[in-house]
């Protein structure tokens, strides 16, 4: 398997005592992910009852063109994630899992958009 850090989730958190998807604590618009293990299974060994397909995007904004698969660019995967509620609950939350945080940025000289990496890095990009 591979271990993921860096993940960010949106519209949740996770319960670490419970290893499970919670609902967010109050005023907690992102919460870092424990590290993620991607362990590989058969077809045959699969079952996805009692998780939540959560999609992965590369940033925040969660906008991209549509690509010819039918997702979005800034769509990376969906990864199962175990949880006690029905995956509509967590859909109505807009749950989401972000490998880059996106905030706006106000500088003197103008609006930049403040990005904040995997690494923790900042990254301003200029608005367009």
């Amino acid at each position: 398997g591979v271990n993921i850090h860096g993940i960010f989730v949106q519209g949740c958190k996770w319960d670490e005592s419970r290893g499970q998807l919670g609902e967010s604590d109050k005023g907690a618009l992102f919460v870092e992910m424990p590290v993620i293990w991607l362990q590989p299974v058969t077809i045959d060994n699969y079952n996805d009852a009692g998780h939540y397909k959560c999609p992965l995007y590369k940033t925040s904004r969660r906008a991209g063109t549509l690509s010819t698969t039918g997702h979005s660019t800034n769509f990376v995967l969906y990864l199962d994630l175990k949880s006690e509620e029905s995956p509509t609950h967590w859909v109505r939350r807009g749950v989401a899992l972000l490998c880059q945080l996106c905030l706006l940025y106000t500088s003197d000289a103008a609006d930049d958009l403040l990005c904040v990496d995997l690494g923790g890095r900042r990254i301003i990009k200029k608005k367009k």
